[in-house]
């Protein structure tokens, strides 16, 4: 938490700068990237995966699948991701996560808000589920990353936060570094729901920072779906391009 404090503070009383290559940003500038780090953010667009949102470059007349969702079986009824998670993303999250730095999730939501409004139906929606935090990763980092990007998101959509609907209950290794397998099993049974009422016949919108295998939204539609809720749309930041 103290560090937490402390890097805030030292980036509202110094000049602001870039993130990625410390030049001092433009007046008026509402980012922490210069005008060439933002240009090198890329929006995911058109061809995606029908059903975890990954970035392909084929056309289909039908449904179009990526083969990693031919081959695993998705208890999400759709993922979306924002951008791309090249170079600059990854700074970017790296510098929110783990440089204590809530404040940025209003930097960061614009860009899942106009991915939104291109490509997702939000109006189909009744509420938002933020993928939760063990209460030993809240209390080391001081704030879950992804309720701090479902709340601007909760506004905007006009939809409500359902806190404390899902749950961890369990510690978890981080997923980072993890082959595919080994963070299926790492996440399995990591999840529960504690007031399934309040989901229960609801469409969902699963918020999270990154997509990398798409272990963790997967298991938590797992959970949402087995207590009741009708169905679950997951929506990321970024995700790899592969």
């Amino acid at each position: 938490m103290l560090r937490r404090v402390v890097a805030t503070l030292g980036d509202l009383l110094y000049p602001r700068r870039c993130l990625i290559c410390d030049r001092a940003l433009d007046h008026g500038s509402t980012g922490p990237l210069c005008r060439e780090h933002r240009r090198a953010i890329v929006l995911v667009d058109d061809p995606f995966c029908d059903r975890c949102g990954q970035k392909m470059f084929a056309q289909a007349t039908g449904e179009l699948l990526c083969n990693e969702c031919r081959a695993t079986k998705r208890y999400f009824d759709r993922a979306f991701s924002a951008t791309l998670y090249g170079d600059v993303m990854r700074s970017v999250v790296h510098a929110y996560k783990y440089g204590m730095r809530e404040y940025l999730a209003a930097s960061l939501v614009p860009w899942m808000s106009t991915f939104a409004h291109r490509h997702m139906d939000v109006a189909s929606l009744d509420g938002i589920v933020p993928v939760p935090l063990h209460w030993r990763r809240f209390y080391y980092r001081g704030f879950n990353q992804a309720t701090a990007l479902a709340r601007p998101l909760a506004r905007e959509f006009a939809l409500p936060i359902l806190a404390r609907v899902l749950r961890r209950r369990r510690h978890t290794a981080p997923q980072v570094g993890l082959d595919p397998e080994e963070r299926k099993r790492n996440i399995r049974d990591a999840f529960r729901v504690s007031r399934p009422h309040r989901i229960a016949q609801k469409s969902l919108l699963l918020i999270d920072d990154v997509y990398t295998t798409g272990a963790t939204i997967n298991e938590c539609a797992r959970v949402l779906k087995a207590a009741g809720a009708a169905s679950v749309i997951a929506f990321t930041l970024t995700r790899p391009l592969s």
